[in-house]
Order: structure tokens, then sequence, then C-alpha cells
């Protein structure tokens, strides 16, 4: 419930108290992200039950959007990965408060 709260996300909640329960930050990571894929795919699923006009769905943009933001996760996973295998957690505090903001003034 705390990720609702802008500025806190739901894996650097999940990676800091795996990390508090002695688990290693690199482990606490994978699991963190490898959690959230039956959490997306089921989002994804209700979403698409729930479309009516299914002659908008394979727009060439729908498609750009997808490859867009799969690259875009996949660049910042690895990002994260790295920065903890680094011991260099507080960075991701950093981004954190830079994206909250960011999207506050939006």
């Amino acid at each position: 419930i705390f990720a609702l709260l802008p500025g806190l996300s739901r894996s650097g909640i999940t990676i800091s108290v795996a990390m508090l329960l002695g688990i290693s930050n690199k482990e606490a990571t994978k699991f963190s992200f490898l959690m959230a894929i039956p959490l997306l795919f089921g989002a994804g699923f209700l979403e698409f039950i729930s479309i009516t006009d299914y002659s908008k769905v394979f727009d060439i943009s729908l498609l750009f959007a997808f490859i867009s933001s799969f690259l875009t996760g996949y660049l910042v996973i690895n990002w994260l990965l790295k920065i903890i295998s680094k011991g260099k957690f507080y960075l991701f505090s950093i981004y954190c408060f830079t994206l909250s903001f960011i999207l506050f003034i939006k």
C-alpha cells in the first residue's frame, strides 16, 4: 500500500525489506522484478478482455508504444541491477524522488 504514495515504489520497498531480512541485494532485486510479472500479465489480461472494439487494438502506434515500453523497462531494470550489485542502492532513491517530482508537477 505504501507504493501508492508519490516517490515510493513497489520494487524499492520490496528490495529494502528483503535486504533488511538478510537477503543479498542482487537476489532481492531479482525477486522484486520477478514478483511483478504475474501482476503485469494479469492487469494486461483484464484490460484486454474489457476492450469493446478490437479493430483499434492492433494499431501501429500501440505497437510502437509496446516496443518503447519494453525497451525502456529492460534498460532501467538492467541499470538498477548494476547499481544494486555495486552496493549503491541509494541512487535508486534519487531516481524515485526525481520521477515523483516530475510526475507531481504534471
